[in-house]
């Protein structure tokens, strides 16, 4: 007989979803820690190519909780994700470095939330305290850790 391996997968992606949870608690409170906008939609679109469904919905999760915890809109990151995941999926038919993708990928998610909320700012006509630096820093720090993390898999 063979053991049945879904108990130790479904133990993996609750420890995933907990794991990314208490990480987003503690990057809403201290403010040098980055949302991992960037880092989610490199594992969205992984895992939506791979056809991991569980993991995807993870992912999906967490981004609502990321945008409860900063104030977003609700569905706005999620939008955004799939748009940017039909602009990635068309330059990953045109070109094949794997490595500078998955660092474009988050410069697009920081680029792409910068310019929607200036959008909605103009729109509204309310003004969003939002600072480029601070995007500069979140857009860096997650180049570098998807690029280690690249390179260590």
């Amino acid at each position: 007989m063979r053991r049945d391996s879904s108990h130790s997968q479904s133990l993996k992606n609750i420890l995933f979803l907990l794991g990314l949870f208490v990480y987003e608690c503690l990057a809403s409170v201290i403010v040098y820690l980055p949302p991992l906008l960037g880092i989610l939609f490199v594992l969205f679109v992984r895992y939506d190519t791979k056809g991991d469904f569980w993991r995807f919905c993870i992912i999906v999760a967490i981004i609502f909780v990321v945008e409860i915890f900063y104030d977003m809109p609700l569905w706005f990151l999620f939008v955004l994700f799939v748009v940017l995941y039909y602009v990635v999926t068309l330059w990953l038919a045109n070109f094949n470095a794997k490595y500078i993708l998955n660092i474009a990928q988050v410069v697009f998610v920081y680029m792409g939330v910068y310019l929607a909320f200036i959008y909605t700012e103009i729109i509204t006509g309310t003004p969003l305290l939002i600072n480029p630096l601070v995007i500069v820093y979140y857009c860096v720090f997650e180049a570098v850790m998807v690029s280690i993390y690249e390179y260590a898999v």
